[in-house]
């Protein structure tokens, strides 16, 4: 992500059209405040004549201060900033409505350390997928890893395979994604962000944790028994506790569907014998509690 100045020309008859070009205000431009009612992300506006300058840090951070109407532009705060975007402006309120994301989720695509990305929402916008590039509408910061992605300028590009007004399909990383730590990981805190491509206007950010992987389960019949059995769960991202006996966890889930059964997670009658429970592996020594299907 970077800083980003918005420029906004008032049109005859109070319509705003969109263009694409950078604009620096100069000293002295004053700022009326209800031009910009409900912007995300502002930290800074200036006025000049007909011209509106909106001043934004993406994804997180401040340029300056909040402005309040009459208050007098200091042009360095704004001279160094490049990569405008498009955003209309019009009476008390933005044009169009911003967007929203619901939810992300991250599958691990196997046999790589990459991940599909699924971003659903509203208010996207719609364009064509691409692959390894990055665009002004789409930004990923992994803070774990301390690497940001798919923005305008940052190394590590994403291949996007769709891009719908209601979901956006990531199915990768690229450029440099691998290279220096660049990696996600199981665990890894992101925070993900989406503009409009028709509006320009940006959703507020949202937060998600990598989830744990499962790369492979096995199961083997405990010696003695006809109806229970040893289950080891591999993968990445579990955490670390301690073993128990004949308990449930909120981090542990088993279903039979055969048997129509649950076991191991809070209040099922069927609990579990954990005997290791580490980041890459947890061994399950057998059923317990309510042990009555097969």
């Amino acid at each position: 992500g970077g800083q980003r100045v918005e420029r906004c020309r008032r049109h005859a008859g109070g319509h705003v059209g969109h263009i694409h070009e950078q604009g620096i205000t100069t000293s002295g431009a004053t700022v009326n405040a209800s031009l910009v009612t409900g912007l995300q992300n502002l930290v800074g506006i200036a006025v000049s004549g007909s011209d509106i300058f909106l001043i934004n840090y993406y994804p997180t951070g401040t340029v300056g201060e909040y402005t309040t109407s009459g208050a007098t532009v200091n042009a360095s705060l704004v001279t160094r900033l490049n990569g405008p975007e498009d955003v209309a402006v019009s009476g008390s309120s933005t044009t169009g409505t911003a967007p929203t994301i619901t939810g992300v989720s991250l599958v691990s695509i196997p046999g790589t350390n990459n991940w599909q990305i699924t971003i659903n929402g509203s208010g996207f916008g719609t364009r064509s997928g691409y692959n390894n590039n990055d665009s002004p509408y789409l930004a990923i910061e992994d803070s774990t890893a301390n690497f940001n992605a798919g923005y305008s300028g940052d190394a590590v590009t994403a291949n996007v395979a769709s891009w719908t007004d209601s979901q956006i399909v990531i199915s990768g990383l690229a450029g440099a994604y691998g290279a220096s730590g660049q990696v996600i990981n199981t665990g890894d805190e992101l925070a993900v962000d989406v503009r409009g491509v028709q509006t320009g206007l940006l959703a507020a950010v949202f937060n998600q944790a990598v989830p744990p992987v499962i790369s492979g389960v096995s199961v083997v019949s405990l010696a003695g028994s006809s109806n229970n059995w040893q289950i080891t769960i591999n993968g990445s991202g579990f955490g670390t506790r301690s073993g128990y006996s004949n308990n449930d966890s909120t981090y542990l889930a088993i279903q039979d569907n055969t048997g129509h059964f649950t076991a191991g997670y809070l209040d099922d009658p069927v609990t579990a014998n954990v005997s290791l429970w580490n980041n890459t592996q947890i061994v399950v020594s057998g059923r317990a509690g309510c042990v009555v299907a097969p």
